[in-house]
């Protein structure tokens, strides 16, 4: 059997007047989703253990039956692996953000504007860290560039016990009473007002301002941990996995858990993603791999920044250009093809962060054949199927047929 997990970040919802009280997936027209729903297994699975915050870091690694309370060492570490940092289990690791501020970081009413800075490309980021990284030089930490605006930052021989919040949670908010605190607050905001002094007037801020868009003009650091331990996939499944992703995150993931990365070009991580060619990839990599985990970031992205149109239309070209022909491909592979769609979490464009509800999962398999019963892929109806699963562990072996 091949197996397929696509997982669209954030396209859970909740109806809200915002929306017109309904949700992305009640709109989307998503003819294919609608057929696994009504041929396949339709249910919800709580992802995000009670107690732990519903970040895309616990979520993934549960949808892959990683269990967060015993693997999540926060999100940091992970995204460190996938961009191939040598860093050892005595530092620390924080997920560092270009951001967009509306005023100096110590000013009371200094508002978060963008998480993203505006989606500044990568080649505008590598300019700008490197040259926040000549600026802060010091042997007790270093400055690793990523991709668009999220990179790294690693304190060696540290410890751990910051207070720290992820810029996605406060857009449009002051910042004020999210700046770092406790253990390392005080190091953590004086590397952010140092690098705010170089950001400020760099020629890349500049040049953006002039084309009308954002300025990355500050660093915002969060999601500390240490280097993960992660058994490997192939040991826990018996199965030779691939990820095709665009985020750091869940490269990391792959790399923690021994899965083949297929890096895709074209894919961003935002709604202006190559959603074709990420299908296109899922099937090439599924031709010498027995389970393909695709993500997509883009419905996250539009929830983060409270856009139902934006959303609902990266949740069509997520069921499209990637599951629509992920479902045709079933008569080439004669051991069978098994198909999971899902988001991690629910990233309602109300309240445009991360909820930790349960999410609605569909199932499935080229092998099985089931009358259809109308049913649609949605957070309603998913829930009055009464089919549930209290862990994405317990999903994943059930996928799997373990």
């Amino acid at each position: 059997m091949k197996y397929v997990i696509l997982l669209g970040d954030g396209m859970a919802d909740r109806p809200s007047s915002k929306n017109g009280f309904t949700t992305a997936l009640e709109v989307a027209d998503i003819p294919a989703a609608d057929a696994m729903a009504s041929q396949g297994v339709l249910g919800t699975v709580q992802t995000v253990p009670v107690g732990m915050k519903p970040g895309s870091d616990v979520a993934n690694l549960s949808v892959l039956g990683y269990r967060p309370e015993l693997y999540y060492t926060g999100r940091s570490p992970i995204e460190a692996l996938s961009m191939g940092i040598d860093y050892d289990t005595s530092d620390v690791a924080y997920r560092t953000n270009l951001v967009c501020v509306s005023g100096p970081l110590d000013a009371p009413d200094t508002v978060m504007l963008s998480h993203s800075a505006g989606d500044v490309t990568t080649d505008e980021a590598g300019e700008l860290l490197s040259a926040v990284s000549k600026a802060l030089q010091n042997p007790a930490f270093d400055l690793f560039t990523g991709v668009s605006y999220r990179h790294c930052l690693i304190l060696r021989h540290a410890d751990t016990g910051a207070d720290l919040t992820p810029p996605h949670d406060i857009i449009n908010k002051k910042i004020a009473e999210y700046l770092p605190k406790g253990k390392n607050g005080a190091l953590l905001l004086d590397l952010m007002k140092r690098a705010e002094s170089v950001l400020r007037d760099h020629p890349v801020n500049k040049a953006r301002a002039k084309r009308g868009l954002l300025p990355a003009n500050s660093l915002w650091f969060w999601g500390e941990g240490r280097k993960p331990n992660l058994p490997q996939f192939s040991d826990k499944y018996g199965l030779k996995g691939a990820m095709v992703a665009a985020v750091d995150l869940l490269k990391g993931i792959a790399v923690g858990s021994g899965m083949t990365v297929v890096d895709v070009p074209g894919a961003t991580g935002n709604e202006y993603t190559d959603y074709g060619a990420k299908g296109r990839a899922c099937l090439t990599a599924l031709q010498d791999h027995d389970l393909v985990f695709v993500h997509v970031e883009a419905p996250d992205e539009c929830g983060h920044v409270g856009n139902h149109g934006a959303k609902v239309r990266a949740i069509e070209d997520v069921v499209e250009k990637i599951l629509s022909p992920v479902m045709s491909s079933a008569t080439k592979w004669t051991e069978g093809l098994s198909v999971m769609l899902l988001p991690d979490h629910a990233t309602p464009v109300e309240l445009m962060t991360h909820t930790g509800e349960a999410v609605p999962f569909a199932i499935w398999r080229s092998t099985e054949s089931h009358a259809p019963t109308g049913a649609k892929y949605t957070e309603a109806e998913a829930q009055k199927t009464g089919v549930h699963f209290e862990s994405g562990e317990d999903l994943i072996k059930y996928f799997l047929q373990k």
